[in-house]
């Protein structure tokens, strides 16, 4: 089908109509002839890919919201002889909302690249940087010591991501004659924040004055696998699903380890504190250097620090039991309704169409697994009917099954995925994933390592 193009000068692609908001510039550039290879890690949801000889209109977007005082900056790529019909939004993690330092302007050595991935595929792409260009909080969070600046955390959080979708709509239908057929949206992580509670471990850790070398935290996990993987039918270092694993971290109390890669040569594994005092969940992690100073996830300590203390100097680590225990419902009364995103209600969504897959790591650091699992089973009971890495497995054709089920009406009954590699001397594994609340299980039939030895279960 051949499509309108509009000459490429920004003179001639009229402002898009964004309610509430004031467009500042409007920019536009040809960019022929682009190649490079783009990474699954580096476009999520999806497998590498090669770009080759790509050609495409850059239409960068900048607007303002008047009487906030902010600078949002919205990029629409547009591929040319090789539209889909269709429009991707691409989005970020953790602080940013998609681009920030490493966008496209005019520079190909550049390139951002889930956005080069999304118009190989022939998709008009779209992404906003949310009223920022950094990945630092420290840069903008902060109007300025004690002021939150809470407009550009509700761009953050909701506004930016909403503007980009009619930004991409409009300038998409100009460009081309028509509006596009389908549209999706394409990310990882930047679920629920209530980051505060991601700092509990790190709390309860130097209130004690406790803590474990590596390697006793390396111990457990291990005992922890050995106990719970298996469920499937093989044990091959992977946990299936611990809603099934009833693993007594007790249990390995009064073992010997070898530390031998530490100061210590051998160390036994003791209790710190009563059995259930301080727990919070079965996935909270933190990381520890070989001095044993706690490093406690740095998104917990920026929003303690920024968002609720307001105050960048700040040190978490010298907190009382009561400054946290104040701290907790201060940030949920003062900012949840920002940037969370744990409405139950999607009747709206489905009504208009919508379809959503999502997956899980069973090791994600910030989000644990029950949290997806709980909003699931609450979702669903009101209407029935975070990304890549690790030692899990990494889902690329996600995005592949949600267009096979928008536009064929195919709903995906299973989900191929593949361990990703660290070095070629990794081995690869294949598995399941499976509609919640199945789970794969081996057939015992085949090669373990392969997705065809394995079955969707109860």
């Amino acid at each position: 089908m051949a499509f309108f193009y509009q000459n490429l000068s920004a003179i001639s692609i009229p402002y898009p109509s964004v309610s509430g908001a004031e467009i500042l510039s409007l920019d536009a550039k040809l960019v022929s002839t682009f190649s490079t290879h783009v990474h699954e890690r580096y476009y999520i949801n999806h497998a590498s890919l090669n770009v080759q000889n790509a050609s495409f209109c850059n239409v960068t977007v900048t607007y303002t919201h008047p009487g906030y005082n902010d600078t949002i900056h919205t990029q629409v790529w547009l591929p040319i002889g090789t539209w889909n019909e269709q429009m991707r939004g691409i989005g970020g993690s953790r602080w940013t909302a998609g681009i920030y330092n490493c966008w496209y302007i005019g520079d190909a050595s550049i390139p951002q690249y889930a956005m080069m991935g999304a118009i190989r595929e022939g998709y008009a792409a779209v992404t906003t940087n949310a009223g920022h260009m950094s990945t630092n909080p420290d840069d903008w969070l902060l109007m300025s010591p004690g002021n939150v600046n809470l407009t550009l955390l509700q761009d953050l959080g909701s506004v930016s991501l909403n503007e980009a979708a009619i930004v991409g709509k409009d300038i998409t239908r100009r460009f081309y004659g028509q509006q596009p057929k389908f549209s999706y949206f394409s990310s990882c992580s930047q679920g629920g924040r209530q980051v505060t509670a991601y700092y509990w471990p790190s709390f309860i850790m130097n209130k004690m004055g406790k803590h474990p070398y590596p390697c006793k935290l390396d111990a457990i996990t291990t005992a922890a696998i050995g106990a719970c993987a298996g469920f499937d039918g093989v044990k091959n270092g992977m946990v299936t699903d611990p809603r099934f694993c009833d693993f007594d971290p007790w249990a390995v109390v009064g073992t010997t380890i070898d530390c031998s890669d530490t100061r210590a040569q051998s160390t036994s594994v003791r209790s710190c504190g009563d059995r259930g005092k301080y727990v919070m969940g079965r996935a909270a992690l933190v990381s520890w250097s070989v001095t044993l100073v706690c490093v406690p996830f740095s998104l917990a300590t920026d929003w303690i620090r920024l968002s609720v203390k307001k105050d960048p100097t700040f040190d978490a680590s010298n907190m009382t039991h009561e400054e946290y225990n104040a701290i907790f419902p201060l940030s949920a009364q003062e900012l949840t309704s920002i940037p969370n995103s744990d409405n139950l209600d999607l009747s709206a969504f489905r009504q208009a169409g919508g379809k959503m897959l999502s997956f899980h790591g069973l090791a994600d650091s910030i989000i644990p697994p029950e949290q997806i699992q709980n909003y699931y089973e609450l979702a669903t009971s009101l209407d029935p009917d975070y990304c890549y890495g690790g030692a899990g497995v990494y889902q690329s054709g996600i995005f592949d099954a949600m267009v096979a089920w928008v536009e064929n009406g195919t709903v995906p009954e299973c989900l191929n995925a593949t361990t990703s590699p660290s070095s070629a001397n990794d081995t690869v594994k294949q598995r399941l994933l499976c509609p919640y609340p199945q789970v794969a299980k081996c057939s015992g039939v085949g090669d373990t390592l392969v997705a065809s030895s394995f079955r969707c279960a109860p």
